[in-house]
């Protein structure tokens, strides 16, 4: 929870409130992880995405047009500066100078096309995630406006999610045995190579699948081994239904797939992000009823995507509603028979 959300008061209770700080000039604020000025750091996360050639160029731009338009109105407030608005403003860019800075590093690194492919879908989520912590910034600040076309990313994003599925779909060999032959350099866009996924510790084991801790790309994620038959037809089937289904979704409330791996002789994984605060029934203990609400109501927009495309979520209760970073809350095992 942000700075903003704890300064909020149970409603009713009387509560003597400390004055709020106010800042004079947002553009005297020094940023601690780089120990540059706001309007600098601004600048320069422009100039580093310039130098990153991806497919998701105009994702970026909505991101840094809504931070350049936030800084605008936090330059020039018709309201007090308050400086708690501007200390959670200067985290979300620190956040995102710190993505961008990772991506240009790696941005020379020699990698395979589905490899490239799946950090990009990486990164777009990571977008939308970052457009989410806007909306929320912007609503809980009580001076700051969306009224801006830059600030109305929603269809967009929904209308580029929907182009990526189709993508995905599109690649995906009509020869169901042609998709695991790696050797025929016709891959999947969700195939990894089982070689860069570690597994580090085992978190949980089912009659047909088991969870790890692990890593990917440097990134950690948790690996999900399935164990059933793979020289059954049908189950090959069906990791390959579930993986599409699964790598084809992109919605800040939906865990993510990074991709899947797949070769001979080996159990098929997938690989998804992780929940670092667990499950949303262990997270919510003790929570006042509002961040409840909040929780199940940030829960319910990743079933309506899920819905919008025909899915329905055949195992919903709170150990498959996972709460990841930045408390983010996400649906997950909506086709998978390992819950965890």
């Amino acid at each position: 929870m942000n700075g903003l959300a704890q300064a909020r008061e149970a409603p009713g209770t009387p509560v003597e409130k400390a004055p709020a700080k106010v800042l004079k000039d947002v553009n005297e604020v020094i940023c601690s992880s780089s120990g540059l000025k706001l309007k600098v750091l601004l600048a320069e996360i422009e100039e580093e995405l310039e130098e990153i050639s991806d497919q998701f160029q105009d994702d970026n731009r909505r991101v840094v047009d809504r931070l350049l338009d936030i800084y605008c109105q936090l330059e020039n407030p018709a309201e007090p500066l308050l400086a708690i608005v501007v200390e959670d403003f200067v985290g979300l860019v620190q956040s995102y100078h710190i993505q961008v800075s990772r991506r240009l590093e790696n941005s020379d690194f020699s990698a395979s096309d589905v490899m490239r492919t799946s950090v990009a879908l990486t990164v777009a989520d990571r977008n939308e995630g970052m457009h989410h912590l806007l909306d929320e910034l912007i609503w809980n600040s009580g001076c700051l406006s969306s009224k801006s076309a830059v600030h109305q990313w929603q269809e967009l994003s929904r209308e580029q999610a929907g182009l990526r599925s189709q993508s995905v779909m599109n690649t995906v060999l009509e020869d169901e045995e042609a998709d695991y032959d790696t050797a025929g350099g016709n891959h999947s866009r969700w195939l990894l190579p089982t070689d860069e996924v570690q597994l580090l510790k085992r978190i949980a084991h089912g009659a047909f699948g088991a969870a790890y801790w692990g890593k990917w790309l440097d990134t950690d994620v948790v690996v999900k081994k399935v164990l059933t038959n793979q020289h059954e037809s049908r189950n090959r089937q069906q990791f390959r239904h579930e993986v599409e289904l699964w790598f084809s979704l992109n919605h800040a409330n939906v865990i993510k797939l990074y991709g899947a791996c797949h070769e001979n002789n080996k159990q098929p994984v997938f690989v998804c992000e992780q929940a670092i605060h667990g499950t949303l029934s262990s997270f919510l203990k003790d929570k006042p009823t509002e961040e409840i609400w909040g929780a199940l109501y940030t829960a319910a927009q990743g079933l309506r995507h899920l819905h919008e495309r025909g899915i329905v979520h055949g195992d919903l209760k709170g150990n498959n509603v996972l709460v990841c970073d930045n408390n983010f809350v996400k649906l997950a095992d909506f086709g998978l028979e390992c819950n965890c």
